[in-house]
């Protein structure tokens, strides 16, 4: 018997709003009663979520993420995007839960459960007592999975600095990704979002926020490719064949057995193209060998790409000094001489030092052990690294590596571009985010760094897609998006 199902429905409501996220989602998956009214008022509920979560200056955020210009579209695509930051910069984006729009209440709804997601993912791995095997480890997109952190947990303060670091790291990704596409090839400048609003210095530590995120995207991609490296290692029709270059030892460290610098550039290439292709790319990774199979060899041609090109990496910046409106240990910690090298830098990164008030969620050690390069690479070396797919069975479509023309037919969709990364993945979905190369048989990524189709905001584009009989056709995007709507 629900317990739930003799009441109200207006107590119902309130009870659910006043749940915590992730009680929410246990809640309405343990009642059926409550689940009935939770998708009756979903729109109500998410609002009051959303307002929880998003103050005035996070929703011009969200919304700046959200709206952001379609630059295939307008004839002067600079001025768009310069138009756009503009009314970002006044807070002149329109607020759904004020105008009462429903379409996109549901897109920030489920942009703020997927911010949360990747949150609670990073927040588990800088709090781990030895983070190495904690960062190969990916996330999905449930809200419920197991390992993440709960983002509840964490201070109103430092949930509303990560909601920031993350939306503003998108925001940056969407100006420079998509207009490099264009041939505008505008530098990256972590600064640039302080620029716009005419802030001569911003606060330090935001900056740093933006690098602890860019650094955490790095991971995910290297772990991603670390994953990739194993599944293609157990190829038994052709040995596996590696671009090697040496060891990379200026990357994330707790990489640098596994990743060759040609690899660590790659991952960190990927890195500011931002949440949607790291979200749609995660889909495929965790489809079990035969995924990170044809991931690898998107991967490996995208490195190809990358090392023609001479791709610039992205500028980093100094730590710079302490304020008195700095979390509590971003002051900490500036006082530390560890600072002086680049490899605790990003330890400290890894460490999501630019977040947290103080070191209560950290693990019972000295801090400066948590924050120590030598201590680090001890832990790596007695955590000796792991094939993932040690005894898992052989999926049916591991003979393909290549996610090519010839496999196109096996129950695979391919699409333009990534997916708004709030939206709904598709099980083993691939991106093709620019024109395929004849020199590679696998789904290939033209590296002028810009281009995958459709800002977040959604776009109106055609897709080559793949029915269920293998027959290609062209979809319109928009409609399929709205048949694959929570």
């Amino acid at each position: 018997m629900d317990p739930f199902l003799s009441l109200p429905a207006e107590l119902q409501v309130q009870i659910l709003t006043q749940l915590q996220t992730s009680s929410l989602h246990q809640m309405i998956r343990a009642s059926p009663a409550m689940l009935h009214e939770y998708t009756h008022s979903k729109s109500y509920i998410a609002g009051v979520f959303i307002s929880k979560d998003f103050d005035d200056e996070l929703m011009q955020d969200a919304m700046a993420v959200l709206t952001f210009p379609d630059l295939d579209a307008p004839d002067y695509p600079h001025e768009a995007v310069e138009h756009h930051l503009e009314m970002w910069a006044s807070k002149q984006l329109s607020n759904p839960l004020e105008t009462h729009d429903q379409e996109a209440i549901e897109d920030l709804e489920r942009l703020r459960i997927r911010l949360r997601i990747f949150m609670g993912d990073y927040v588990a791995k800088a709090i781990a007592r030895v983070p190495f095997r904690q960062y190969r480890q990916l996330p999905t997109p449930s809200p419920t999975q197991a390992g993440i952190f709960d983002v509840d947990r964490l201070s109103d303060s430092e949930r509303r600095r990560f909601f920031q670091a993350f939306l503003r790291y998108e925001l940056l990704s969407k100006i420079y990704s998509q207009t490099c596409s264009l041939g505008l090839y505008w530098r990256w400048n972590w600064k640039k979002l302080w620029e716009v609003r005419d802030v001569r210095v911003g606060p330090h530590w935001e900056v740093e926020a933006l690098l602890c995120v860019h650094n955490y995207l790095e991971s995910l991609y290297g772990a991603m490719i670390i994953r990739c490296n194993d599944a293609m290692a157990r190829e038994k029709r052709s040995p596996f064949r590696r671009q090697w270059d040496g060891y990379d030892t200026h990357w994330n460290p707790e990489y640098s057995p596994c990743l060759s610098k040609s690899e660590a550039r790659v991952a960190g290439t990927l890195a500011h193209h931002g949440l949607d292709l790291v979200s749609s790319i995660l889909g495929v990774a965790n489809t079990g060998i035969g995924g990170c199979r044809r991931l690898g060899s998107w991967f490996k041609a995208f490195n190809t790409e990358v090392h023609n090109r001479s791709v610039d990496s992205l500028p980093n910046t100094d730590l710079g000094t302490t304020t008195h409106e700095a979390p509590g240990l971003y002051k900490k910690l500036l006082g530390y001489s560890l600072l002086d090298t680049f490899m605790n830098s990003e330890l400290y990164r890894q460490r999501a030092w630019a977040f947290f008030d103080d070191d209560r969620f950290m693990p019972n050690r000295d801090t400066w052990e948590l924050f120590s390069g030598d201590v680090w690479q001890d832990d790596i070396r007695n955590n000796i690294p792991y094939d993932h797919f040690k005894g898992q069975a052989e999926t049916l479509d591991d003979d393909s590596d290549d996610y090519s023309e010839e496999t196109r037919g096996h129950g695979k969709r391919v699409v333009l571009g990534p997916r708004r990364f709030f939206a709904r993945q598709l099980e083993g979905e691939l991106v093709v985010f620019w024109p395929s190369s004849t020199s590679h048989n696998c789904t290939f990524m033209h590296s002028g760094l810009g281009a995958y189709a459709g800002p977040l905001g959604g776009s109106i584009t055609t897709a080559p897609t793949v029915v269920d009989d293998g027959q290609v056709s062209i979809a319109n995007q928009h409609d399929v998006r709205e048949r694959e709507r929570f």
